[in-house]
């Protein structure tokens, strides 16, 4: 009967410490993730003990969240996990998409009809720039907003996305990283603070674009999307401003957002995302180039 007991508890013992090795990444996890929240003002959740945490609140002006995702693998006995680190920025008059190769499904789902290769030393061959408008694109991709992009792309085992239309604007920083140091956290967060500000057009570049898309249409003969201003009367103009007023009222400020802030999937990405395993290939005609359009 003593040994029963003696091998109960050794069993015991080698759950208990598998359990707790287990969830030793998560108290790390969010403890670095609590840091960081602290020192940036923003918002930590952490409602459940064995689930990730959350952080989000506003960063460089623009809506900003961190938080843990599963993701689809072909072994469904098998989980995996990504850190995300999410901007949602000013939507443009275009769609456009620029993503590394581990994003390749998002070109994939997005059917843009264009693609760009931007010819500078550090891009990299196995990274994308797709868009339904090649003028706009060019016009908006200068060179110090490309290097920009570059400096997060480029960043060691990350999967990024940067995909925008009228209507919403998305940079998507995805690692396999848990991310349990602070300072690492913070660095890495700083890079995309700076690259987020870089690529923020301003008022006169926005509306330079908007003025771009009435003369140069998408590319497909689709009716250029814009953001001009209503020019009828004083009294129309009033009453569509009522009506927008009321539109906004009626409609929740955060309906695109759990309980615990996290955005659920925009409506963009419901475009563009569908569930598919990470190594998802490209179809084999791929958008064309200008080299190969010429």
């Amino acid at each position: 009967m003593t040994i029963w007991i003696f091998l109960w508890i050794i069993l015991s013992l080698l759950i208990f410490g598998i359990f707790t090795w287990s969830n030793y990444t998560l108290i790390l996890q969010k403890r670095a993730w609590k840091a960081l929240a602290t020192r940036r003002k923003l918002r930590f959740r952490a409602p459940r003990i064995f689930n990730s945490a959350t952080v989000v609140g506003k960063v460089a002006g623009y809506r900003f969240s961190l938080f843990s995702e599963e993701q689809p693998t072909e072994d469904i006995a098998r989980r995996r996990f990504t850190s995300v680190l999410m901007f949602e920025l000013q939507p443009l008059p275009f769609q456009g998409v620029v993503a590394t190769s581990h994003m390749r499904h998002f070109i994939e789902m997005s059917a843009l009809p264009d693609s760009i290769k931007p010819e500078h030393e550090n891009w990299r061959s196995n990274s994308f720039i797709t868009t339904n408008n090649q003028r706009l694109m060019h016009a908006y991709i200068t060179e110090y907003r490309l290097k920009a992009l570059m400096s997060v792309m480029h960043i060691k085992n990350g999967m990024f996305l940067y995909a925008f239309d009228s209507e919403n604007a998305v940079l998507r920083l995805e690692t396999v990283d848990p991310l349990l140091d602070y300072e690492k956290l913070d660095a890495m967060l700083v890079k995309l603070e700076k690259a987020v500000k870089a690529i923020a057009p301003s008022p006169e570049e926005l509306k330079e674009l908007e003025h771009m898309a009435t003369i140069y249409k998408p590319a497909g003969g689709e009716a250029a999307v814009t953001h001009q201003k209503d020019n009828q009367s004083g009294e129309d103009g009033q009453d569509n401003s009522q009506a927008e007023d009321k539109k906004t009222e009626e409609t929740p400020a955060d309906d695109k957002y759990n309980e615990d802030g996290v955005p659920l999937t925009s409506p963009f990405l419901q475009k563009l995302k569908q569930v598919a395993d990470r190594d998802t290939e490209l179809p084999a005609q791929t958008p064309k180039s200008e080299k190969d359009k010429d």
